[in-house]
């Protein structure tokens, strides 16, 4: 197969897992479909590249990091209550990003980093709406 090929395949199923629309049983059963066919991928150094996308979204996968999405979710939650005072509110945003800040520095993989990092959008947005109140 072509790497060209193999990538848009790929990257059709991690855009269906990254903006949840692919289960995880769904983007596992990708995953390996996906791995047989990188293994067709000339020349070798393609072969890695493709091999090493499929190896990253594989940790996206991993029980470790399903625990800390659904962690930084539970985080988002609590920290957006719209309950208290606007200043409860902002220090419980504030502190809601400081949270999900520590919960994505424990994974070293850069997507899952950033997918749990990107939670904080909501709470800075809320954060800033507050401070126009």
């Amino acid at each position: 197969m072509d790497y060209d090929e193999f990538f848009v395949q790929y990257k059709d199923a991690y855009d269906l897992w990254t903006f949840g629309r692919l289960d995880l049983d769904g983007a596992l059963a990708e995953l390996q479909r996906l791995r047989e066919t990188a293994r067709s991928i000339e020349p070798a150094g393609k072969r890695e590249a493709a091999e090493y996308l499929l190896a990253q979204w594989a940790n996206q996968t991993s029980p470790q990091a399903e625990e800390r999405m659904a962690r930084a979710t539970a985080v988002l939650q609590r920290a957006s209550a719209d309950d208290g005072t606007i200043d409860q509110r902002r220090a419980r945003a504030e502190a809601g990003i400081v949270e999900i800040t520590g919960i994505a520095d424990e994974t070293t993989d850069v997507a899952e980093r950033y997918a749990i990092l990107g939670l904080n959008e909501s709470l800075a947005k809320l954060i800033d709406a507050l401070a126009r109140r």
